[in-house]
């Protein structure tokens, strides 16, 4: 669910195959509090 609104925001993530290739990319480019303060404000629960 998270990688959905994450890639709706940050297309250059949708490249990554597999979900180990997507975290990988989505933490070499944000920091995991951005990267879950984008998906709150897209209305995701972040846990």
């Amino acid at each position: 669910m998270h990688r959905l609104h994450l890639c709706s925001r940050f297309a250059e993530l949708g490249r990554a195959a597999g979900w180990q290739a997507f975290w990988s990319l989505c933490l070499q480019s944000l920091r995991l509090s951005e990267a879950m303060g984008w998906v709150e404000r897209m209305g995701v629960a972040v846990p």
